[in-house]
C-alpha cells in the first residue's frame, strides 16, 4: 500500500505589500548608500552614483515582482521555487544594467553595486518576511509534544 501525499495548500502573496516593500527597500538602501559615500569621503558625484544603482535594483525588483503575479494561487512549494528564481534574476538584471551603465557611460563601478547590491539585500529580507508570514497561516502548526508509547 501507498501512501498517498496529501495536496500542498494553495496560496497567494499580498500584491501591494510586495510593491511597498520593494519601493521602500529601494528608498531606504539609496538613502544608506547616499549617506554612506558622503561619509566616507566620496562626494556627492558618488552618492548620487549610489542611489542610481539603489534605484535600478528597485525598479528591477518591482518588474520582478509585477512579473511574478503574486495574486495568482500557487502550491507552497512552486511560490518557493519561483522567489528563489525570481531572487537570482533580480541579481543578473541588476548587474547586468549595472556594468552598462559602467562600460556605456563610464560610471564608477563600486558606488552603482554598493546602491545596487544593498536594494537586493533589503528587498530579499522584506519579501522572505512576507512569503513566510502568507505560508505560516495556512500550513499546520508542528507539534512539540512526544508521542505516547
Amino acid at each position: 500500500m501507498t501512501d498517498v501525499p496529501a495536496p500542498q495548500p494553495l496560496v497567494s502573496l499580498p500584491q501591494i505589500a510586495l510593491v511597498r516593500a520593494n519601493c521602500a527597500s529601494a528608498a531606504v538602501a539609496a538613502a544608506i548608500a547616499s549617506l554612506g559615500a558622503l561619509v566616507v569621503g566620496q562626494g556627492i558625484t558618488a552618492a548620487g552614483e549610489a542611489a542610481l544603482g539603489a534605484t535600478i535594483a528597485g525598479g528591477v525588483a518591482l518588474g520582478g515582482t509585477m512579473l511574478l503575479r503574486p495574486r495568482r494561487q500557487r502550491p507552497i512549494l512552486t511560490w518557493a521555487s519561483l522567489l528563489i528564481v525570481l531572487a537570482t534574476g533580480r541579481l543578473i538584471v541588476s548587474g547586468g544594467l549595472c556594468l552598462l551603465l559602467y562600460f556605456a557611460a563610464q560610471l564608477p563601478v563600486a558606488p552603482l553595486l554598493i546602491g545596487m547590491l544593498l536594494t537586493l539585500a533589503i528587498v530579499l529580507f522584506t519579501e522572505t518576511r512576507i512569503a513566510a508570514n502568507c505560508f505560516k497561516q495556512v500550513t499546520p502548526t508542528a507539534t512539540t509534544s512526544e508521542p505516547e508509547a
